[in-house]
């Protein structure tokens, strides 16, 4: 959803915002988180928590960290042990 979130966010027009929609709307009819990448501001969170995006990543939740830093950031992060780690253990369902 990266470009069409950018799209929809800097008023690139309602074709941008409907097919963030129609994405969103396609996991959820086929069971399957979705995942946002650009999500820079609070707007674009709202946007996509209101269509029911189930994970958003970006600059709004962290600045990119070098190698080395990345384990110590992980280590301080509160992990949801019910919610799968990898494509796979989603799509097993």
């Amino acid at each position: 959803l990266g470009r069409a979130l950018a799209e929809a966010r800097g008023g690139g027009g309602t074709v941008a915002a409907l097919i963030v929609a129609a994405v969103v709307g396609l996991g959820q009819s086929l069971g399957l988180p979705t995942v946002a990448e650009g999500v820079e501001d609070a707007a674009a969170a709202g946007l996509l928590a209101g269509l029911g995006c189930n994970v958003g990543q970006g600059w709004l939740f962290g600045r990119a960290v070098p190698e080395g830093d990345a384990a110590a950031l992980a280590a301080g992060m509160a992990i949801d042990p019910g919610h799968p780690a990898r494509a796979e253990e989603a799509l097993a369902g």
